[in-house]
C-alpha cells in the first residue's frame, strides 16, 4: 500500500506500508481425547517438537494468569510434564512453542483443553508471495498428519488478517 505524506507545497514523501500478517488455526479434537498430553505425544510423532535447536522449551509459566509471559528454559520431559500436568490441573491455559524437526517452522500453541487448541503461526512462517502465509503447507504438516494419525478434529478454523 502506497501512502503520501505532503510536508508542505514542495516537499511529498511517498511511503510503501507494509502491514504485518498474522495467521492462526483453531481446532478441536476433543472427539480423539480429553488429555492435552496425547495431542502433545501425536505433535510430537509427527515432527513437532517443543524442544527448539539448542534444547531449550519456549511455554507459558505456571501462575501466568493470561498475562502472555512466555519464557524460555532447559527443562527435561519431566519437569515439562510436570509443568503441563500443574496447568491443567489449575485449568491454566497452556502455550508452548513447537519446532518442525524437518525445518525451521514453528508455531505457538496456546491451548485450555483439547477442544480448544490454537497454532498461531508464527515462528519463521512459510509465507507465499505479498506476506501471505503458505497455509497449505501447514494443513500438510500439522492438520493432516494429525489425522493421518488417527486423531480425529471436530472442528477447524483458519484465520489470516492484517494487523
Amino acid at each position: 500500500m502506497m501512502a503520501e505524506v505532503i510536508v508542505n507545497e514542495k516537499i511529498t514523501f511517498k511511503i510503501e506500508v507494509y502491514k504485518d500478517m498474522e495467521a492462526l488455526i483453531s481446532i478441536d479434537c476433543s472427539g480423539y481425547s480429553d488429555d492435552i498430553f496425547d495431542i502433545i505425544n501425536v505433535l510430537e510423532k509427527i515432527g513437532w517438537s517443543y524442544y527448539d535447536k539448542e534444547g531449550y522449551i519456549e511455554y507459558l509459566p505456571l501462575g501466568d494468569n493470561d498475562c502472555y509471559d512466555w519464557q524460555k528454559g532447559k527443562l527435561d520431559s519431566a519437569e515439562f510434564n510436570d509443568l503441563i500436568s500443574k496447568k491443567v490441573t489449575q485449568k491454566e491455559r497452556i502455550g508452548i512453542s513447537l519446532f518442525y524437526q524437518y525445518g525451521n517452522e514453528g508455531t505457538s500453541m496456546i491451548a485450555t483443553g483439547t477442544n480448544d487448541i490454537l497454532f498461531c503461526l508464527d515462528i519463521n512462517r512459510r509465507i507465499l508471495r505479498d506476506d501471505i502465509t503458505d497455509l497449505s503447507w501447514y494443513l500438510d504438516n500439522i492438520i493432516n498428519k494429525l489425522r493421518d494419525a488417527g486423531v480425529e478434529i471436530l472442528s477447524l478454523e483458519i484465520e489470516e488478517y492484517v494487523d
